[in-house]
């Protein structure tokens, strides 16, 4: 008894949320739930308990008006599911071409006044792409292997990196690193890893 009492308190307090964001009255919010106001009443008060179909219906509006907050499992799964679909594949003619234009977003959502919705890279000669061996062995930092494909000047720089989404900032890197290194530069470096 308590456990209802205590998913029914839940249920409707997600239910005021959305009702006050959106402005609707009671008679709105209960036709958007495809219930009557006398069940969200009947709700609220204890006399009937939630269903299944009642959570999915607010699970849905939810989504629908953007007032939800995911789950830890839902945003890991939109987290990897984004990654994936901003993958570049650098194929051999990508890199005989020697440059590749990359969609680029930015965690405000709109550019920033002035920044690109594309951003080019281009494949550094083979005496920099070494150079740039020696400098990650040195300094760790893979961001310099960005920095020398990026083909605009004005681009490269940390602050204007930090404008990006982190899934820009990995595609950026998803495409110089077989840029500076050849295509299969993942299967080169796994041979030459350490045996534990």
């Amino acid at each position: 008894m308590q456990a209802e009492k205590k998913e029914n308190s839940s249920y409707f307090s997600r239910v005021e949320k959305i009702k006050v964001s959106r402005g609707w009255t009671w008679d709105e919010t209960a036709e958007r739930l495809h219930l009557t106001r006398g069940m969200l009443h009947f709700i609220k008060h204890g006399k009937y308990g939630v269903s299944k179909r009642n959570l999915y219906m607010l699970e849905q509006l939810e989504r629908e008006e953007g007032v939800r907050i995911p789950s830890a499992k839902e945003l890991i799964q939109g987290i990897i599911r984004t990654v994936e679909e901003s993958k570049i594949a650098v194929t051999p003619a990508d890199f005989d071409r020697g440059y590749i234009d990359v969609p680029v977003k930015y965690a405000r959502g709109e550019p920033p006044s002035g920044c690109p919705r594309k951003i080019r890279l281009t494949r550094p000669d083979t005496r920099s792409a070494a150079k740039l061996i020696v400098a990650l062995g040195i300094h760790e930092e893979p961001e310099s292997v960005l920095f020398a494909c990026i083909a605009d000047e004005k681009y490269k720089t940390q602050e204007f990196i930090n404008l990006l989404s982190p899934f820009s900032f990995q595609a950026l890197m998803d495409v110089a690193l077989p840029l500076a290194f050849g295509v299969n530069w993942q299967a080169i470096i796994g041979k030459s890893a350490p045996k534990s």
